[in-house]
């Protein structure tokens, strides 16, 4: 009786020393890094689906499982924060980018204006009559306010863009949890020596 146990406790504890060791690459490139979470998501569910196995051969069956269960749980918990804070880091590269090619643009104009306003001065300064120019305070006021126009419409996008990231990482999150309960349900069943069960419907056909 104690075999097992002491099995599966080796098992878990090799598991979580594989996944500190893999943690420690903060420097890693973002594809490296889905590609390692995406092996420890896979390891997490199978190691879930062994524990359960080992589970029914103990006396307190309901008890182990509710403890391998929510193990699991924190494991894919601490995946998914993992990814979340890779896609924030992209979203927020992805905007610096856009917004210093906005400014750049934006000194591109301000240089060449001048350069064309300067090629038919003399012309149109011989045809119109003299304006008044504009006041430099209120000059700069305009262009400030302008600027920060476009800051809100940047962040009011890409707040929406991360509301939308948020609710599709959890939909992906709930679709992982239900085929990580019909892997270890089918895993254990095997492991009694019973046929799988039949699988629960989708929710997208329910509705």
């Amino acid at each position: 009786m104690k075999k097992p146990v002491l099995a599966c406790c080796l098992v878990a504890l090799g598991f979580w020393h594989t996944a500190s060791a893999q943690d420690a690459e903060p420097d890693a490139p973002p594809q490296l890094e889905r590609a390692r979470i995406a092996r420890e998501r896979t390891a997490a569910t199978q190691q879930q689906a062994l524990e359960e196995a080992q589970c029914q051969q103990r006396f307190a069956v309901e008890d182990c499982l509710r403890a391998v269960r929510r193990q699991a749980r924190q494991r894919l918990n601490s995946l998914r924060q993992q990814e979340e804070r890779l896609d924030e880091a992209q979203r927020q590269e992805r905007a610096q980018h856009r917004l210093q090619a906005v400014e750049q643009r934006q000194q591109e104009h301000a240089l060449q204006a001048p350069a064309g306003a300067a090629s038919g001065g003399a012309a149109r300064q011989a045809k119109a009559a003299p304006a008044p120019s504009m006041d430099p305070r209120a000059h700069a006021q305009k262009q400030q306010q302008v600027q920060a126009d476009k800051a809100r419409r940047r962040a009011a996008l890409q707040e929406h863009a991360s509301a939308q990231r948020r609710e599709h990482l959890e939909k992906e999150e709930a679709a992982r949890q239900r085929k990580a309960q019909r892997d270890a349900r089918k895993a254990a069943d095997a492991a009694r020596g019973r046929p799988p069960a039949a699988p629960l419907p989708a929710a997208s056909a329910a509705q």
